[in-house]
């Protein structure tokens, strides 16, 4: 069997989103038995993650797994290419074999679903402890953060490490979380967390079909009037039950290269 070779960057580098989640797959694939290496990382790896030597990148023969900022294979590699869309489709894509995607809403073709994730249920939870004000996130909603939409007593926690110790302490201090990119990570981390999360609602996209595009979106307060009982306690579920369907998302990625 071809080694694979999934496309990163440093694992240092902000530790979160797509970043985490290309060197948390190359680890599970190796858990699978089989030979993944991450290219790219600079030597900056998640633990338990090895780059690729540059042996195995001159023989060109392994597969190989792209995220969505690659719009087309670097390498005239002997195996199959695989296209990952973390995000949205930024760019029209060729020369890949098949296509993955991270959320429904990021779909695109026949494109099969991977979502892969690494939370520490441990440090992301509800410590019980008082709680006071709020807090929020702009992220990628750009034209928010021009606004300085949020509430003036509103703790912005754009550009806090969410593999820290910090973010977590503070997601437990805080009554509520305002999360305007629809998609941030952070709001599920809030909810974790105990905070009433909140994420604000695409225009004119009603919850049932955000649900649908984002399935984590269940358990999350879409806009201010909505309200989810046992927020920490759905958050934790939907974690469990992501990893165990992960698992079995990675063994039909296996399929499609065997």
């Amino acid at each position: 069997m071809k080694p694979i070779v999934v496309f990163g960057l440093p694992f240092n580098k902000g530790k979160r989103g797509g970043i985490v989640s290309l060197h948390k797959l190359v680890k599970l694939l190796n858990e699978k038995g089989r030979e993944a290496y991450i290219v790219g990382s600079k030597y900056d790896t998640m633990e338990g993650v090895k780059e690729a030597s540059a042996e195995l990148m001159l023989s060109k023969d392994f597969h190989a797994i792209y995220p969505e900022g690659y719009n087309q294979p670097q390498i005239k590699n002997k195996g199959k290419n695989f296209v990952w869309l973390l995000h949205f489709p930024k760019r029209e894509y060729i020369g890949f074999d098949h296509w993955l995607h991270f959320e429904p809403a990021y779909a695109k073709g026949d494109s099969q679903p991977l979502k892969v994730i690494d939370i520490d249920l441990d440090l992301y939870c509800n410590d019980n402890q008082p709680r006071k004000g709020k807090a929020h996130v702009y992220h990628k909603n750009q034209l928010a953060r021009q606004m300085d939409a949020a509430s003036k007593d509103s703790l912005c926690l754009d550009g806090y490490e969410p593999r820290g110790e910090d973010l977590p302490a503070i997601l437990n201090s805080r009554e509520e979380f305002m999360c305007y990119d629809h998609y941030s990570f952070n709001s599920v981390l809030a909810a974790l967390c105990g905070c009433r999360s909140i994420v604000l609602p695409i225009p004119d996209v009603p919850k049932h079909e955000y649900v649908a595009k984002r399935p984590f979106g269940e358990f999350l307060c879409y806009g201010e009037n909505d309200t989810v009982e046992n927020q920490s306690e759905k958050a934790r579920e939907a974690i469990l039950k992501q990893y165990a369907e992960t698992d079995k998302q990675i063994d039909s990625l296996l399929n499609l290269l065997d």
